[in-house]
């Protein structure tokens, strides 16, 4: 593999401030075409426009060697190499608990992939008996407003973030560390909104596990931001039903008689965050094709959510699984679309048919 070194002027001008602005890294694990495995442990030092990664160096038996990077560089040895592994003291399951939610937390005046914090999938599914491949397709879209760093002269760009990737991710990340994350770029310099992209995109596929899409809008480029009032469907809201139940019961489920098709829809699913038992909000659709699910039973579902403690995506799985138990449907598809905490919201797609085109990513007014 050809390792590129950067100039000898940048070198010189860097040196000093190497002991300065270098904090600890992380370390990937590479293995190259003809099996080689390489451990590179990655430093990040700022000098105005360059942005210069500190590489240690191992490779088989080969003592560790020092080198110098620039940005563009290591994007290239990352599209040569297949990333195996990430963090380098990763050998503990992760738990909300060990994350900065509900704490004091310090903000990065620089930017600092280590404050992403991924968080396993997996305890929740096996909850819900996925022990393996999970038995629908789906999608987690954020959409981050609070977005900016700053351009070669110091200038800041503010943009929105739409991020996107798979939910067979082994990882999902916690949301205040994704916002701690974004704004550790807030006096940091980027080239354009491209390279400020690239390592936004770098950073969530090697902790979330699967490659992640990172969409910037800069505010000059929106011409039209459209809202709309609910998800598309009929609501089931107006129904004039008894609630007596405000922890999750998907006894409340039935269905009966015809098979149909429908797509429904609800603004009532309120559950607390899994760590600070904050309230969250989301509009769910239900879109189906079985036997016709008793809608105020569903309601009755969905508010029984009230009190329960978990992450957006985990109550939208939980809801996939419990219609799929409990309803039997030929096919299910459940969006569901969290109202904005933090300049972050959150939305989960799950279904039996596979993605075969651009999931809406439809903001609603409460968003």
């Amino acid at each position: 593999m050809n390792l590129s070194w950067i100039c000898f002027h940048k070198a010189i001008a860097l040196i000093s401030l190497v002991l300065a602005f270098l904090y600890s890294g992380l370390q990937y694990i590479f293995e190259f075409g003809n099996g080689a495995i390489c451990s590179c442990k990655l430093q990040v030092v700022y000098h105005y426009e360059y942005i210069i990664y500190i590489c240690w160096i191992k490779l088989g038996e080969t003592k560790a060697l020092l080198t110098l990077f620039t940005y563009d560089d290591i994007l290239s040895i990352l599209n040569e190499c297949k990333l195996k592994a990430i963090m380098a003291d990763d050998n503990e399951t992760l738990t909300p608990e060990q994350s900065e939610l509900g704490k004091k937390a310090h903000y990065d005046s620089q930017y600092n992939p280590e404050k992403l914090f991924p968080i396993p999938r997996q305890s929740k599914r096996d909850e819900l008996g996925i022990k393996d491949k999970p038995p629908f397709f789906g999608i987690d879209i954020w959409n981050h407003y609070e977005v900016s760093w700053l351009n070669e002269k110091g200038k800041p760009v503010v943009a929105i973030a739409e991020i996107v990737y798979d939910c067979e991710s082994p990882n999902i990340i916690e949301s205040k560390s994704m916002k701690l994350y974004f704004n550790s770029f807030n006096n940091t310099k980027c080239r354009t909104a491209d390279n400020a992209c690239a390592m936004m995109e770098r950073d969530l596929s090697a902790r979330v596990g699967v490659p992640v899409k990172v969409q910037l809008k800069l505010l000059s480029e929106i011409k039209n931001e459209k809202l709309s009032v609910r998800l598309n469907g009929t609501s089931i809201d107006d129904l004039d039903i008894e609630c007596k139940e405000y922890k999750v019961n998907p006894k409340l489920l039935k269905a009966s008689g015809k098979v149909v098709e429908e797509t429904l829809c609800t603004d009532l699913l309120k559950s607390n965050c899994l760590v600070t038992h904050q309230p969250d909000w989301c509009s769910i659709q239900i879109t189906y094709k079985g036997k016709k699910i008793d809608r105020e039973g569903l309601l009755k579902y969905i508010v029984s959510f009230r009190n329960d403690n978990e992450f957006h995506e985990q109550c939208i799985e939980k809801i996939f699984m419990h219609i799929m138990k409990h309803c039997k449907p030929e096919k299910l598809t459940v969006y569901g679309r969290s109202t904005r905490r933090g300049g972050l919201d959150i939305n989960s797609y799950r279904s039996t048919e596979e993605i075969e085109c651009k999931v809406e990513n439809i903001r609603l007014c409460r968003q």
